[in-house]
């Protein structure tokens, strides 16, 4: 969880329904993530892809 979230529970500006949704959305963005990113890792050398 970043401190941005954090704070906004701290500050109640965030409720149990939008943290929900926000973190939804960021584990999807992660999944979406790894399969592309296995893929590079496949195809170029550590080199290429660190770069």
């Amino acid at each position: 969880m970043t401190p941005a979230c954090r704070l906004a529970v701290l500050d109640r500006a965030l409720t149990a329904t939008s943290l929900g949704v926000l973190l939804a959305a960021r584990t999807a963005g992660f999944l979406a993530a790894v399969p592309i990113s296995e893929v590079v890792a496949d195809r170029y050398s550590r080199r290429r892809v660190m770069l």
